[in-house]
């Protein structure tokens, strides 16, 4: 529903409130700060870091990865609001078994694109707050197409349950 630096009405928000993903769940990191070669760690807690370089977030940059946690812990500084410390979004669908994969841009200084999925330790699912205020526990396997359209504020997309 946020994006950095640009404020949001709600009247903005046209697909509707209760249609409206606003923030979910995370797992603080744990393991060593900077790692290259095997990832230290399950993905629930590490993330992969394509480093400071504008090489592009897909699916293949992620997959060949050689460097995880990048300088600090997944989340390890929340209140930041940086990607990989606050931030998620719904490429991944929940609690994927995939790394999350984050890179910096070298052009603004900060981590400023990836791949961070919504995770919990939840058994097959995470909570996630809506724009109306509730929270709704959303299962690992979320059809793709509906966990997109969550994301969106303003997309159109019709979401239902099923």
């Amino acid at each position: 529903m946020f994006q950095g630096v640009i404020p949001l009405r709600i009247a903005a928000v046209t697909d509707g409130l209760s249609n409206t993903a606003c923030m979910s769940e995370s797992i603080l990191g744990a393991g060593a700060e900077t790692v290259t070669g095997s990832p230290p760690g399950n993905a629930q807690t590490v993330y992969a870091y394509l480093g400071y370089t504008e090489t592009a977030i897909n699916d293949a940059n992620c997959a060949s990865a050689t460097t995880w946690n990048g300088d600090n812990r997944r989340g390890f500084m929340w209140a930041s609001g940086e990607i990989r410390c606050a931030t998620y979004n719904h490429y991944y669908p929940p609690n994927t078994p995939l790394y999350d994969c984050i890179n910096n841009d070298p052009n603004a200084g900060y981590t400023a694109s990836g791949f961070r999925a919504a995770r919990s330790r939840h058994t097959g699912g995470v909570n996630v707050l809506l724009g109306d205020g509730s929270v709704q526990f959303v299962s690992n396997s979320v059809q793709p197409t509906m966990w997109r359209a969550l994301a969106t504020r303003a997309g159109g997309e019709v979401v239902n349950g099923d």
